[in-house]
């Protein structure tokens, strides 16, 4: 009798804990990407280097921009309608010193990143990197201040 109530016991502690970890699978402790500051830093940078239009010497048919699904996802929404058209960077196909290329086109792009620091107060900094193969390269480096809520671009560096 003693050995069926054990098994009974651990039956149902297994069914609560299996049941419990199904409950929080889709919990996120983090804020709502919009209300992240880093992300909104990188927003400006990535805004900075779509503007810069560094891609003209060259033909590239995509921009890559590396980041999470949703920051990419959110980064496309934002700028729709760009030439070269934007893609996440997992479309690209990246071979060491060799141009990136679109695995679906099978033609050259370039990839974007940004990197924000973590805000000191009203102040932060950021880089920018662009990569469209080994002798065609460069990263910016961001100073950036809050002003009225919103981050600006203080001064920008090229290195």
């Amino acid at each position: 009798m003693n050995h069926i109530w054990h098994r009974t016991f651990l039956s149902t502690v297994c069914a609560f804990f299996l049941a419990g970890c199904s409950t929080f699978s889709d919990y996120d402790p983090r804020p709502p990407l919009e209300t992240r500051d880093a992300f909104k830093i990188e927003q400006v940078v990535y805004a900075y280097l779509l503007e810069r239009d560094i891609w003209s010497e060259r033909d590239y048919s995509a921009v890559f921009l590396k980041g999470s699904d949703e920051e990419v996802a959110a980064l496309m929404l934002r700028f729709p309608h760009h030439v070269p058209p934007l893609k996440p960077s997992t479309a690209a196909d990246v071979q060491p010193n060799q141009t990136p290329r679109d695995k679906q086109t099978g033609k050259p792009g370039v990839i974007l990143s940004a990197t924000a620091s973590e805000p000191m107060g009203e102040r932060a900094e950021a880089i920018g990197n662009y990569y469209g193969g080994a002798l065609y390269s460069g990263m910016y480096v961001f100073e950036l201040k809050r002003v009225e809520g919103e981050w600006r671009i203080e001064s920008v560096v090229k290195r």
